[in-house]
């Protein structure tokens, strides 16, 4: 029987992750390394163009079925330093990414998308966040991530081990996303996350956009029929 495919974090040293790449090209193993574009001088001329770097040093994605025996033999055998992440420091188990949230990663990190930050994940442990999902139309349509206020500004974060990636996304163009296990009332009015617009004859306001139009419009959802309770969160 096949095994799952996963997407394992693979990490190198000294900026090799170009050549890592390559070798992992060569063995026909698929991978992906977020990058994004950085504005650099042509040689013999005064004028700059965009080129294509990693946007993560020393990080990539590796696709392939979970195997401990597989990833350290891999490891050894590479002719470049590299090692696969662990769960735990002196653990044996390798970190994984499932697919789902790898496709979600991918696509938060496509280049293309301008103003993007690549922090390492330590750095927003224990920040409050909301999680929420892009229902605004354009190329993060559908993406999911933690709404959240890092260095004063607001960002949807896409965390990974070791890094997280951080989008200047308007709230409003965004919908809370509730699990569905999770029947616990919102946070309380004393609550250092902040609610506004509390849920009154079983229905409450989340702010979203309406329709592609208007992303300040507020749609109101019945909490009988999400069979859950909502409200609308202001991160500070």
């Amino acid at each position: 029987m096949k095994k799952e495919q996963v997407w394992l974090p693979l990490q190198t040293v000294y900026n090799k992750e170009l050549l890592v790449g390559d070798y992992l090209k060569e063995q026909g193993i698929e991978y992906y390394i977020p990058m994004t574009y950085e504005l650099r001088d042509m040689e013999d001329s005064d004028e700059c163009c965009r080129v294509l770097v990693p946007a993560i040093h020393n990080l990539l994605f590796v696709r392939h079925s979970y195997d401990n025996d597989w990833c350290r033999k891999f490891a050894v055998q590479a002719p470049l330093p590299l090692y696969f992440m662990k769960k735990e420091r002196n653990g044996t188990d390798f970190c994984t990414v499932s697919e789902q949230d790898m496709q979600n990663f991918m696509r938060a990190t496509d280049p293309e998308i301008q103003g993007t930050r690549f922090i390492d994940s330590e750095k927003l442990r224990g920040k409050r966040s909301v999680p929420v999902r892009v229902v605004r139309r354009g190329p993060l349509y559908g993406v999911t991530g933690k709404f959240l206020r890092y260095g004063g500004r607001h960002y949807i974060a896409i965390e990974m081990p070791h890094s997280t990636a951080l989008l200047k996304v308007s709230f409003t163009w965004c919908e809370i996303v509730v699990d569905q296990r999770n029947t616990s009332p919102p946070p309380s009015s004393n609550s250092s996350v902040p609610t506004s617009n509390t849920c009154r004859q079983n229905c409450c306001a989340v702010r979203v956009p309406c329709c592609g139009r208007s992303t300040t419009s507020t749609t109101t959802r019945s909490c009988a029929e999400e069979n859950t309770s909502y409200s609308t969160f202001i991160i500070r």
